[in-house]
C-alpha cells in the first residue's frame, strides 16, 4: 500500500511539475527580473499546494503503517495467547502424569511392603482335654512370605504357650502352637499377638482374637478370627 501512495505522489507530482511549467512557458523572462522576495512568495504559491498534498500523502503512509503495525503486534499478542494456554494445557498434563507416576509409585510401594509380609492362617483350633488340664492346639499356616524372629503372646494369663519364639517361619510352612489357660477358659475373649520381621527387615505384627466356649460341661472349644 505504501509503495502505491508513493507511485501515485510521484505521477501527481510530474503531473503537476508540468503543468506548471506548460503555464509559464513564456514567463520566464518576468521571474528573472523579478525581485527575490517575489520569487520567494511565487515559489512558494507555485509548490507549496505540492508540499501539503506530500504532507497528507506522507500522513497517510504513516497511518496506514501504524495500522500494519497495529495488527501485527495484535497477531502476537493472539499468538503469546495462545502459546500461554498451550503451556497451561501442558502443566496440566505434566501434572496429571506427575500424579499418575506418583499414584503408581505408592501402589507399587504398597505391593512390594504386602508381598514383603507374612500372613498367618490358622487352619484350625482343635485340643486334649482331661479333667485337670486343656491344651488347645492351633495349627497356622504362613501363606505369604518368609517371617523372621517371630514370637507369641497372649493378653490373658497363661499356664504355657509354645513355641514361644520361632527364629524363621518359611513361606507356606505350617507351624503347631499349643498353649493353656491359666484357667479353664478365660473370663473374656483373649488376644493373640504374634510379633515378627518381614522379608524386608521391617518388623510388624498381627492379632487374632480368641473367643472360648464351655459348651455346657463337654469339652471348650475356641475359635479364631483376625482382628
Amino acid at each position: 500500500m505504501n509503495k502505491i501512495l508513493t507511485i501515485i505522489g510521484i505521477v501527481i507530482t510530474l503531473f503537476y511539475t508540468s503543468t506548471i511549467f506548460l503555464l509559464l512557458e513564456g514567463r520566464l523572462n518576468q521571474i528573472k527580473i523579478m525581485p527575490l522576495n517575489e520569487v520567494g512568495d511565487f515559489l512558494a504559491g507555485v509548490f507549496g499546494p505540492l508540499a501539503l498534498f506530500w504532507l497528507i500523502l506522507g500522513f497517510l503512509q504513516q497511518g496506514k503503517e501504524l495500522q500494519q503495525n497495529t495488527q501485527a503486534l495484535e497477531l502476537q499478542a493472539e499468538e503469546l495467547r495462545n502459546s500461554v494456554q498451550q503451556q497451561k494445557e501442558l502443566v496440566k498434563v505434566s501434572k496429571k502424569q506427575v500424579d499418575a507416576d506418583l499414584e503408581a509409585s505408592k501402589y507399587e510401594k504398597i505391593r512390594l511392603m504386602k508381598a514383603a509380609q507374612p500372613n498367618f492362617v490358622f487352619q484350625g483350633v482343635g485340643g486334649r482335654h482331661s479333667p485337670q488340664k486343656h491344651t488347645f492346639i492351633a495349627n497356622i499356616k504362613n501363606t505369604g512370605n518368609t517371617a523372621t524372629h517371630v514370637t507369641f503372646s497372649m493378653d490373658t494369663k497363661m499356664n504355657r504357650i509354645s513355641p514361644v519364639e520361632v527364629p524363621s517361619w518359611e513361606k507356606n510352612l505350617e507351624l503347631r502352637l499349643e498353649f493353656e489357660y491359666e484357667t479353664i477358659l478365660p473370663a473374656k475373649e483373649a488376644v493373640l499377638t504374634i510379633n515378627y520381621t518381614d522379608y524386608n527387615g521391617t518388623t510388624g505384627v498381627s492379632h487374632f482374637n480368641l473367643f472360648g466356649k464351655n459348651n455346657g460341661g463337654a469339652s471348650p472349644s475356641i475359635k479364631v478370627f483376625p482382628v
